[in-house]
């Protein structure tokens, strides 16, 4: 029995077949509709190198048999949507539509100067023929093409869109300020392109705005307290896509505006890779709503609120300095925290033990000091650990063995001491990195360090390990470095060919025997 998609598939077929031939039983000197004229004028333009579009025939009277044509009840065109189809060639006009997709293509080319042109019907058809209002897009999606040029001032024309998606093309100048007379747009991104100059503070009349999305342009400039008062920011619209604001990746600079996340419900604020400066201000939660907080790379300072909802937060390559706050240990749905390259000095929290849902824990390059709290060995879903580079004493405890899920353990650059803990042999998901070097760890290797199949890197150089290298270390198949340098071991290195790839420098002060087989 046809279920679901199945059943909607075949049914679908037999409407186009019975269109199909009604549209070849009348006479082949009936016009075909105005709206197919327009589509397959717009169709010379395209180059279509894998035929996706050879269903789109003159012969038929109407496109709404045609492969990504979507048509009303009445056989009107409302959208289309040529999404991923290896087509190339220039924008050019098309019919009046509600939604125009050709995302995922190589199109060229700048946007035509009138672009509402592109969806308005020529003069010799008139409006009412067409029976819709020229202007009425709802989605312009353009993204991931290799568009270039600017973006029209003409854009004011469109009155009606809700989304315009055109990021990942090459599109420079300024974001128009015109495009505030889109006073219907909810969603605007532009993201990876190379827009250059300032926010226009015009932008503050897209109040149905919900999503703005900017990041990796040439940006540059203050960020405009205007944008604080886009009341609808950040309000979810659409699933599975990015929501609040987003620009990093840019030149901007300056203070974050106090307005932002003042007047509005905002749930993601990510403005990493930057040139901000100043305090965080606390009135970016006020409605304790934001889920996503990225500020890292910037030269921000001061105080960091633990915001009552975040699932990320990001505060790397910062100045931020003194303790991490306490109350981090209460955020119950982070997931990402990321402190590194700052001036953070005490002791890891141990209520850090309370974050069971954290996946990325990463403190580096700070100034911590103090023991690794046994409370870590609760947060069992890491998958990375990054505590290198700080000035972390102790012993490493045994407890984090038990994080099977760990892909990479970073804990070099510190002043651990004392043996190598057997558990970390239970480790088997690690494969990016185990990472202790630099460090005053005694006594031999544990054998079942061989026992990591998966991994890729093993660094524990530069500590004070004795013996032999276990011969369980031959079994580590996946192997690419391992750097057993500037140690006190003997004995031969194994008979792995991984090994036998490996730069000497590897081995540097080794006092056994030379790689075998050389």
């Amino acid at each position: 029995m046809l279920q679901g998609h199945d059943l909607f598939a075949v049914n679908r077929k037999r409407r186009e077949d019975a269109l199909r031939s009604q549209s070849r039983s009348k006479s082949l000197h009936e016009s075909l509709s105005a709206e197919g004229v327009f589509l397959l004028e717009f169709r010379k333009s395209v180059i279509d190198p894998d035929n996706n579009l050879q269903s789109w025939n003159s012969l038929d009277s109407t496109p709404c048999i045609w492969k990504g044509v979507g048509c009303s009840t009445n056989l009107k065109v409302t959208s289309l949507n040529l999404h991923s189809l290896t087509l190339s060639g220039i924008l050019s006009t098309v019919a009046t539509i509600l939604e125009f997709n050709v995302s995922s293509n190589f199109f060229s080319g700048p946007i035509p100067q009138y672009l509402a042109a592109l969806f308005f019907a020529r003069t010799t058809y008139s409006e009412k023929s067409l029976g819709r209002n020229l202007t009425s897009l709802v989605e312009l999606v353009i993204y991931r093409n290799n568009l270039t040029g600017t973006i029209p001032a003409s854009i004011r024309e469109l009155k009606h869109p809700r989304v315009i998606w055109a990021s990942v093309n090459s599109f420079t100048g300024p974001i128009p300020p015109e495009i505030s007379g889109c006073d219907s747009l909810e969603i605007l991104r532009l993201a990876h392109n190379s827009f250059q100059g300032s926010l226009s503070k015009e932008l503050q009349k897209l109040q149905n705005l919900t999503n703005l999305i900017l990041e990796e342009n040439i940006l540059s400039g203050e960020i405009r307290p205007e944008i604080g008062n886009i009341s609808n920011l950040a309000r979810v619209s659409k699933p599975n896509i990015s929501r609040g604001f987003a620009a990093f990746s840019n030149y901007l600079e300056g203070h974050i505006p106090f307005l932002i996340g003042y007047n509005n419900n905002l749930s993601v604020l990510d403005l990493a890779d930057n040139n901000l400066v100043d305090n965080i201000h606390p009135y970016l939660c006020k409605y304790e709503k934001l889920m996503l907080l990225g500020l890292g790379s910037n030269w921000l300072f001061g105080n960091i609120y633990p915001f009552e909802n975040l699932s990320t937060l990001d505060m790397y390559q910062n100045r931020f300095s003194g303790s991490i706050p306490p109350g981090v240990g209460k955020l119950g749905n982070l997931r990402r925290l990321r402190l590194s390259d700052n001036y953070f000095s005490g002791k890891i929290p141990p209520d850090v033990g309370n974050l069971t849902e954290l996946i990325v824990f990463n403190i580096s390059s700070n100034w911590l000091s103090g023991d690794i709290p046994r409370d870590l060995g609760n947060c069992m879903g890491l998958r990375r650990l990054d505590l290198s580079r700080n000035q972390l004493t102790g012993e490493i405890p045994s407890i984090l063995g038990s994080l099977c899920r760990l892909k990479e353990l970073q804990m070099g650059g510190n002043l651990f001491s004392g043996a190598i803990p057997v558990e970390l042999g239970q480790l088997y998901s690690l494969q990016i990195s185990l990472n202790i070097s630099r460090n005053r760890l005694s006594g031999t290797i544990p054998n079942d360090l061989g026992k990591l199949q998966l991994l890729e890197s093993l660094y524990l150089n530069d500590n004070q390990l004795v013996g032999d290298v276990p011969a369980s270390f031959s079994e580590l198949i996946s192997l690419l470095v391992c750097n057993l340098s500037n140690n006190n071991l003997v004995g031969p290195v194994p008979n792995n060919p991984a090994f036998l790839r490996m730069d000497s420098t590897n081995f540097a002060g080794y006092n056994g025997s030379c790689k075998s087989g050389s």
